[in-house]
């Protein structure tokens, strides 16, 4: 969210301007709230994940990513049964190269991880993962079979303020439209 609308983006790599100005367009049209959920409901689960930190620049190239095996926390709010990524890029992944990605103002959680170059194996990478990639059975195992994708926009001692950025019917839809098969058939 910036400048108080909700911004909508999609990829594949390049964003054609048809595709951007569609989506503007669409951000307008687009109603929310904030959601205000006490800090004592919200459940943190440990799902499998790739992590991914900056590599440094060379020769003028733009720096790319390395990625590693891990765990992410997520945070999971089981009475509307949403997730909320604590991470700044948070991509769910639907197998074959489809994924949603949400992108969040900042990082909630401080996670470093050291990582050795494959290629330059003499170079030790350590940094604060800000992307990672979580697969959508790995989520399912812990929710109703469907779940809603969130955003946290600022957290107080007592509370969580948040947006909802796709429900789980929208995610249930989505999984119905790309055959996926889950751990729970609750669609």
């Amino acid at each position: 969210m910036r400048n108080g609308r909700v911004n909508i983006g999609c990829c594949e790599g390049i964003v054609r301007e048809h595709e951007r100005l569609a989506f503007n367009d669409l951000s307008k049209k687009l109603s929310y709230h904030f959601r205000n959920i006490p800090r004592e409901s919200i459940e943190w689960i440990q799902i499998p994940c790739m992590k991914f930190i900056k590599e440094k620049q060379f020769q003028g190239m733009p720096p790319g990513v390395l990625s590693a095996r891990g765990e992410a926390w997520i945070m999971y709010y089981r009475t509307d049964n949403v997730v909320f990524p604590c991470y700044r890029s948070f991509s769910l992944d639907f197998d074959k190269g489809r994924r949603i990605t949400v992108v969040s103002p900042r990082n909630l959680m401080k996670d470093t991880i050291t990582i050795r170059h494959p290629v330059y194996t003499t170079e030790i990478y350590t940094g604060i993962v800000s992307i990672i990639e979580v697969s959508i059975q790995g989520i399912l195992k812990y929710t109703k079979g469907h779940f809603g994708l969130g955003s946290i926009v600022s957290q107080s001692q007592d509370t969580v303020s948040c947006v909802y950025v796709l429900g789980d019917e929208d995610l249930s839809y989505i999984l119905k439209t790309l055959s996926l098969t889950t751990t729970n058939e609750a669609f």
